[in-house]
């Protein structure tokens, strides 16, 4: 089966308007579904999204990118407490 139909195969209908076909282990590559709620993999390794970038390419235009506003991913560290490391916990103040 060519990477496509399993990409068409895996993809969940209950999840739709996402390009999403399935979660692959970062260390063994195996498989997972997506639309179910994971943790870490099986042998404990992050789970890395995998994209239909062939279809997501098909729906959406480098015009209709461009035209998209600029979202920022900076965290705002006042809104976060430090915990005794020094590190950001992951819950608001």
């Amino acid at each position: 089966m060519d990477k496509q139909a399993e990409a068409d195969k895996n993809r969940n209908p209950s999840n739709k308007g996402s390009f999403a076909t399935h979660l692959e282990c970062s260390k063994t590559g195996e498989h997972y579904p997506v639309g179910v709620l994971h943790g870490l993999s099986r042998v404990g390794a992050p789970l890395i999204v995998r994209y239909d970038l062939k279809a997501l390419g098909d729906k959406l235009s480098k015009q209709a990118l461009a035209q998209r506003p600029e979202i920022s991913n900076a965290v705002d560290e006042t809104k976060f407490e430090k915990g005794r490391s020094g590190r950001l916990l992951d819950f608001p103040v």
